[in-house]
């Protein structure tokens, strides 16, 4: 008796688990008769016989005939095993290698030559079929959509479905008509996708599908031109495999106009402006900002009372904690406090910090550069000499390794000058011209320059939201300073 896997698949979750057991069911009946042992059974749900790296127990399979657990593979039909031929013919040849051939309990392929026709025929239909169904189906619905009904199965947010004889249409929502105008109202006075979502999100507004709104459906709603009356249908850049038709269908649909199209309009230029004030805007705090519980803060507009925008814990907000503090107050709390302790700051003791730092960074950064430098000298008069030791000779040899023994004794002895050597010290008045300088820069610079001065002064800030502190860890020390008023 031989020993056999039993291999069952489908690829529609709407099909009844009864799918998979007709299979085996067949599956065993076809090995009982035929004289083989069922040692293990593989099993992938709902996937797509295309998706290959999605089908675990496909996998599992391949890795147990790697193990030589059975010697033939029984299915259902072929297009259980495969859909793709160049699947078909790569994953049979790998198990045909093992000495384990494919057997499907539908599909008989006779002896001798015919058989390879036979089963080739099989794997064509098996690909054919899916990418024909697929195309008679958007062939389909691309005509429905010109006569302006409906081809998807959920109506957008502001629509319900309205199922006729004729086919399904939208209808307007009543209740969510006005919270669609007052989503392309905030558009068109400026508000970004995040406050738009935080508008409906703190109202506990939901998505048809009971999620929260997030970014990406903000975006596809207000680009959405079916909400000034016009449908489109098959106007995705990517297309699939099984999608041929790339003529976009636009159709008038006036009666599901929920805003006018000078609001529609509106509304993309006002996003637009959103979207090149925040590119404009810096957010000096980035890199050093962190929340209580050590994820980093960044820069964002998300929440609708703040056009200069907050910063907050995108980790935090994944879990539902929303952990967020102003732009302008958290970046003028930090200023302030550096302005206070550049004016505070003991110049004497800060002096005999900068020097011996100074010495310090000077001297090793040059020694690692030298350093580098001879190791890979070193590494090519090991690689001239060892040729030459096994007989490669030539002029140019010769004369490239003595100009590297030259470029060596330079390098040692500049390595040597470093480190008698000590950099340049600071003065007491160019000190004191520097911290002026950097007051100055935290009072009326760019915000690029007080964005490299809080990076170079600061090493970290958290901040807890709950006690309303912020810790700033710098070069004059750890400071904790309470925030004292909402932000």
């Amino acid at each position: 008796m031989k020993r056999a896997a039993a291999y069952a698949r489908y690829s529609s979750s709407n099909q009844q688990e009864l799918s998979i057991e007709g299979q085996l069911q067949y599956i065993n009946e076809y090995a009982e008769k035929n004289n083989f042992e069922i040692v293990k059974a593989y099993i992938d749900r709902g996937v797509s016989a295309f998706d290959i790296d999605k089908r675990k127990g496909f996998h599992q399979l391949l890795d147990d005939a790697e193990k030589g657990l059975f010697d033939v593979v029984i299915v259902w039909a072929f297009d259980r095993f495969a859909r793709s031929r160049n699947d078909s013919r790569k994953y049979k040849t790998q198990l045909e290698n093992l000495g384990i051939k494919v057997i499907s309990v539908t599909e008989l392929i006779p002896d001798g030559d015919v058989s390879v026709i036979t089963e080739s025929l099989y794997e064509g239909l098996a690909e054919w079929l899916p990418r024909k169904l697929a195309r008679d189906t958007m062939r389909g619905m691309i005509a429905a959509a010109k006569q302006g009904r409906h081809t998807g199965s959920v109506a957008p947010f502001g629509y319900d479905r309205m199922k006729t004889e004729s086919g399904t249409y939208l209808v307007i929502n009543k209740k969510e008509a006005p919270i669609v105008r007052k989503m392309f109202n905030m558009a068109s006075k400026g508000s970004s996708y995040s406050e738009i979502a935080s508008f409906l999100n703190n109202r506990g507004i939901k998505t048809r599908s009971g999620n929260p709104f997030t970014i990406d459906t903000i975006r596809y709603m207000i680009h959405n031109k079916i909400y000034m009356g016009v449908k489109e249908f098959n106007k995705r850049r990517d297309r699939g495999k099984f999608n041929p038709f790339y003529g976009v269908v636009k159709v008038d649909v006036p009666n599901l106009a929920i805003v006018s199209q000078d609001e529609w309009e509106a509304a993309q230029k006002g996003i637009k402006r959103t979207r090149k004030r925040k590119a404009r805007m810096t957010y000096l705090l980035s890199g050093v900002l962190y929340c209580k519980y050590g994820h980093k803060m960044t820069g964002s507009t998300y929440n609708a009372s703040s056009k200069s925008g907050r910063y907050r814990c995108p980790v935090c907000h994944k879990r539902r904690v929303n952990i967020s503090i102003g732009k302008n107050f958290a970046e003028n709390t930090v200023l302030n406090y550096l302005s206070v302790m550049l004016t505070a700051v003991d110049l004497e003791q800060l002096l005999k910090i900068v020097n011996q730092r100074a010495d310090e960074i000077g001297s090793e950064s040059s020694k690692k550069v030298l350093n580098d430098q001879l190791r890979e000298v070193d590494t090519k008069i090991t690689n001239i000499t060892t040729a030459i030791e096994t007989g490669i000779t030539s002029k140019t040899l010769v004369e490239r390794l003595q100009q590297l023994e030259i470029k060596r004794d330079k390098l040692v002895k500049q390595l040597k000058d470093v480190e008698a050597s000590k950099t340049r010290k600071w003065s007491f008045e160019e000190l004191k011209e520097q911290i002026e300088a950097a007051r100055k820069t935290l009072i009326n610079g760019e915000k690029q320059e007080k964005k490299w001065l809080i990076q170079a002064l600061i090493n970290r800030i958290d901040f807890d939201e709950q006690d309303r502190v912020m810790t700033i860890n710098s070069m004059f020390g750890r400071t904790t300073i309470p925030i004292i008023r909402n932000t």
